[in-house]
């Protein structure tokens, strides 16, 4: 009763591709096995459509889209640990050198500026506190980020 046709799959290609020819219309028109599949193709892709309608897929560009995006984010958020690193190791080690310069030199202030003669001292000094305040805004940003 429900025998196979030969021109099955040209139906089919031309369901998918919406390409009819009058020829294959007509075909369809007096073949039962070709209507069957062409009320079979049409139900399962109104099916199809109306699943993707309530699962609200996004298209599938968007998805690579987010994808690409979490990929830079990911990047941008693993440069700022090492930047995050390397700053609190150079605030950790100038306290260290400045620490050491004030015992070595029991809070000898000339001695200290004679330290850094190469340097105006007041001009290295407001230059350190300058570092360090952009370096801990730099620091809680990037923690704020992540």
């Amino acid at each position: 009763m429900n025998s196979e046709c030969h021109r099955e799959n040209e139906v089919i290609q031309a369901i998918v591709k919406n390409g009819w020819t009058n020829e294959l219309r007509v075909h369809v028109d007096s073949c039962a096995s070709c209507r069957l599949a062409e009320q079979l193709l049409k139900s399962f892709q109104n099916i199809k459509t109306e699943t993707e309608k309530q699962a609200d897929v996004p298209p599938f560009h968007q998805v690579l889209i987010r994808s690409e995006l979490q990929k830079k984010e990911l990047n941008v958020r693993q440069f700022n640990r090492q930047i995050s690193t390397g700053t609190s190791v150079s605030m950790v080690a100038a306290c260290i050198l400045i620490t050491v310069l004030f015992l070595s030199n029991n809070y000898n202030w000339a001695a200290i500026q004679r330290s850094f003669s190469i340097f105006n001292f007041e001009t290295f000094v407001l230059l350190f506190l300058l570092i360090a305040l952009s370096e801990l805004h730099l620091l809680s940003a990037s923690r704020n980020v992540l």
